[in-house]
């Protein structure tokens, strides 16, 4: 029965990941909903940027409710805010286009409307994430901790490739999406309606049965005394003993670790073992948990800006034009969705969307799995082998021979992750000016990004105690929020300012994205500086 338990929770951790990236098809259905309604591009950033800080801002809640009720009750209100948000983003957007047809006027502050429902559907994919992560994290030994996230991890990022492979369904003729039959060059364009319905209900099913499944099983590791032991809470200025006790820890002749700080002075405190937590305020009072979270902050938001406006780069790069008719305007014309009447667009559009949505995917996908197999076999977090399984004939020998052979620090795959942005950031700044360059962007985004967001929580796991992962790891994962808040706004607004300099309606060329992938560029070079600094002052040879 046990048994069965496992795998019906592994079904469901994998059913909840390989739907949960939803938010991360708005580069397909973004730019019709935009034309359809007549969203700027400071609003239309906005828009993707609502979903992000859903995403995030009730991380910490959600981990906390997952940590005390267990993550099936986050994965039933992932199903309810799912339903909430596409359905409603769904249903605004037909009735806008719907009057829009008629000549009405469209609200002007409807994007504000729009904003709020992808910000619930944002929250829904948070708590599906949480309750997946958490089921498989506290269900598996520590020694495959980076195993743990990785799998999981890996699906999540496979979500949009398999949520694209549908959009085909979706579609319809691009005079379906324009009134008077004046949009030409559209072979087919996604249905942003139909779209955003069948998100609703087909992640409102999903999580609700997921809820049923998901659980905490524990291994033997994870009870008892060896738990206490194995799992004790560390971070520079906290150090966790059996006795509750102020403790001084030397690790193999290393002269930093986790207790120690900066410049080699032992900080004091007494926590409790890996059965407690350190309460919030004494968490945040750790300077690792700041060094840590500007690294997130400033890695991350880049990729999610990335990530958020693909579809305008596509389009920005394909020199899509939009302009008014010089003749006298008609009541219909009144609505800014029917003032996209004269466009030239060339028909890759769609495709191109989705090719790169896919490449982001399998990227993100392959570097989850990749990293995750990598950090626990170098990691110096990997636990040795026991002495019975060394002595196993011929497998023994294999375990010997390779077994964490060489050590790695799972802070080098950071400091890798920062320096591959860096490089690939300053490349689109100076040296994009067509479609076919942009591989290097999309496989470089996904990589790293799949790459930082499985080592990040696998590191957390290790430093900090067990009992409170969800919680850690979802104040972290704030950083995230913050700098997706701070670079994908700045691409909407930077945009439009060239936009209103050319002379158009949509920007088109290099100059639309050029400053924003400088800053982007320093943003992630300056995170890889800040990696070596905690490998140097806390955490070499702990992680």
């Amino acid at each position: 029965m046990y048994t069965h338990r496992r795998l019906f929770c592994f079904l469901a951790v994998c059913a909840n990941c390989i739907t949960a990236g939803s938010i991360f098809t708005f580069p397909l259905f973004g730019p019709p909903l935009a034309r359809g309604i007549g969203l700027t591009g400071a609003q239309t950033n906005a828009l993707a940027s609502a979903s992000i800080l859903g995403e995030y801002a009730a991380a910490v809640f959600w981990g906390s409710l997952a940590d005390r009720k267990g993550p099936g009750a986050v994965s039933f209100c992932a199903a309810i805010l799912y339903a909430l948000g596409y359905g409603m983003m769904g249903w605004r957007y037909k009735v806008s286009v719907g009057m829009a047809e008629r000549g009405e006027l469209l609200p002007e502050g409807q994007w504000i409307w729009l904003c709020g429902y992808y910000f619930l559907a944002g929250c829904g994919t948070a708590a599906s994430y949480f309750g997946a992560i958490i089921a498989a994290t506290k269900s598996t030994p520590k020694r495959h901790s980076g195993l743990a996230i990785g799998v999981p991890c890996a699906i999540f990022g496979l979500s949009p490739l398999f949520l694209s492979a549908l959009a085909p369904y979706f579609t319809v003729s691009s005079t379906s999406l324009a009134s008077d039959d004046q949009t030409t060059g559209i072979n087919d364009e996604l249905d942003p309606g139909r779209w955003l319905l069948f998100l609703a209900l087909t992640l409102f099913i999903v999580n609700g049965l997921s809820g049923f499944a998901l659980g905490e099983l524990p291994c033997e590791e994870h009870t008892g005394e060896e738990r206490s032991k194995g799992e004790r809470g560390r971070d520079s200025g906290f150090v966790a003993s059996e006795e509750n006790s102020v403790v001084d820890v030397e690790r193999d002749g290393e002269g930093a670790d986790e207790s120690t700080a900066l410049l080699g002075r032992r900080r004091e405190a007494t926590v409790a073992d890996g059965k407690e937590e350190q309460s919030i305020a004494q968490w945040l009072r750790t300077p690792t948990f700041w060094l840590f979270g500007l690294v997130i902050f400033l890695s991350t938001g880049p990729c999610e800006m990335v990530m958020a406006s693909l579809g305008g780069i596509v389009e920005s790069l394909l020199g899509i034009r939009i302009t008014t008719p010089s003749s006298t305007p008609t009541p219909s014309s009144s609505s800014l969705a029917l003032l996209l009447t004269t466009l030239t667009h060339d028909s890759r559009a769609l495709s191109l969307r989705r090719l790169h949505v896919q490449v982001l995917s399998i990227s993100n996908t392959v570097s989850r799995l990749l990293i995750g197999l990598l950090s626990d076999w170098l990691s110096y977090a990997a636990e040795p082998i026991p002495e019975a399984e060394l002595n196993e004939g011929w497998w023994g020998w294999w375990k010997r021979r390779f077994h964490r052979k060489p050590q790695v620090s799972r802070l080098a795959f950071l400091v890798a992750a920062g320096g591959i942005l860096a490089a690939a950031y300053g490349y689109v700044a100076v040296g994009l000016s067509s479609t076919g360059g942009l591989w290097v962007l999309s496989v470089a985004t996904g990589f790293s990004y799949g790459l930082i967001f499985t080592l990040s929580p696998a590191i957390v796991r290790v430093v900090y105690p067990l009992t409170a992962f969800g919680r850690n790891w979802g104040l972290l994962t704030w950083f995230s929020a913050l700098g997706a808040l701070l670079f994908t706004p700045l691409f909407g607004v930077l945009l439009d300012l060239a936009a209103k300099k050319q002379g158009s309606e949509v920007c088109y060329g290099r100059e639309c994205y050029e400053t924003v992938f400088v800053l982007s560029s320093l943003s992630c070079a300056m995170a890889a500086g800040i990696v070596g600094v905690l490998w140097k002052g806390w955490w070499r040879g702990l992680v």
